[in-house]
């Protein structure tokens, strides 16, 4: 088995950025997924982070895009303008190796050097490497030495092999620390001298990172003590775009009786809690209330079988259709 990266073809590393006087910070700012074709929490942080006019900073946009959206591709293209806007591209992610999390093609790892060259960043900021490739960290640090380099994560998923969740698959209870061995016992067809490599090749290629962000505390010390340096760990809380414009809405009078859930259909989100809750009311008589589930991506389970099916929804007392 090899884990080797594609090295792309011999090319040295960038000149520094030069920006002239007074003139804004290039800032690249790198998405799984361009949250208006593929939803999640992940890619909306970093669209409105793009659109976030700060002053004294231009940024540019490159989000993936994999093979779920055939129209979007182009015969020979690797990375493209998306939707004939103004500084906002798209990576044409192929063949992605979900076990390794990298890019099996060097003219991919080519494509997206010759974009760096273009784009010539001050900053380069990615949030997550899913369909991207973890390695392409260590790749735009040997092309952009200069540059500072800001990785987000929202989720565990360069901890756990189970799709970030960090949760045990024999019993579905909470993880809180990866090791060979325990990983292995989630995964017996794996040895633990598998999840050992797993370990080495992500701190490698998150090596190069300057500052990493997570949106939880709790995050900076399950990090750490995964071996990441604490002091490059800082919290930057997820915002919202602000669509009210300061103003609060008024609380309407009476009772409370509409929740909502907002989140992915997967089993760790939560949502068959709140759908138990519903048919545990629903049986002690209480109906005068309603339930607004928000959410997306049922056609992307990423192979977990915790995926919420219409078939389990049923199960829980839920009419559909």
């Amino acid at each position: 088995m090899t884990i080797a990266t594609i090295a792309p073809c011999a090319r040295p590393a960038l000149p520094a950025p030069r920006p002239a006087p007074g003139s804004p910070a290039r800032v690249l700012l790198i998405s799984l997924s361009h949250q208006e074709l593929v939803r999640g929490g992940a890619q909306q942080v970093c669209y409105e982070l793009f659109q976030g006019h700060v002053p004294g900073v231009e940024p540019f946009l490159l989000a993936s895009i994999g093979d779920s959206y055939p129209a979007q591709f182009k015969s020979g293209a690797r990375t493209t303008g998306f939707d004939g806007r103004r500084d906002e591209f798209v990576f044409l992610s192929q063949d992605y190796d979900l076990l390794w999390h990298k890019l099996g093609s060097p003219a991919h790892l080519e494509a997206f050097a010759e974009f760096l060259a273009q784009m010539r960043p001050d900053v380069v900021h990615f949030h997550h490497f899913l369909t991207l490739g973890i390695d392409l960290v260590t790749l735009t640090r040997k092309l952009l030495p200069k540059s500072r380099i800001i990785f987000t994560f929202h989720a565990f998923m360069s901890i756990c092999y189970a799709d970030g969740h960090m949760v045990r698959t024999m019993d579905g209870s909470l993880c809180t620390n990866a090791s060979p061995v325990r990983c292995h016992q989630c995964f017996p067809e794996r040895t633990p001298d598998h999840f050992l490599l797993r370990k080495m090749w992500f701190q490698k290629h998150l090596g190069p990172v300057d500052v990493f962000t997570v949106p939880s505390r709790f995050m900076i010390q399950r990090y750490a003590d995964w071996g990441l340096p604490r002091e490059r760990i800082v919290q930057v809380t997820n915002g919202q775009s602000d669509h009210a414009g300061g103003a609060t809405p008024p609380a309407p009078p009476g009772p409370k009786r509409r929740f909502g859930f907002f989140g992915q259909l997967i089993d760790v989100k939560g949502m068959q809690i709140i759908l138990r809750a519903v048919r545990i009311l629903r049986d002690a008589g209480f109906s005068d209330f309603t339930v607004d589930l928000n959410a997306d991506n049922i056609r992307f389970p990423f192979g977990s079988p915790n995926l919420i099916c219409p078939k389990k929804m049923r199960g829980l007392g839920v009419p559909l259709g």
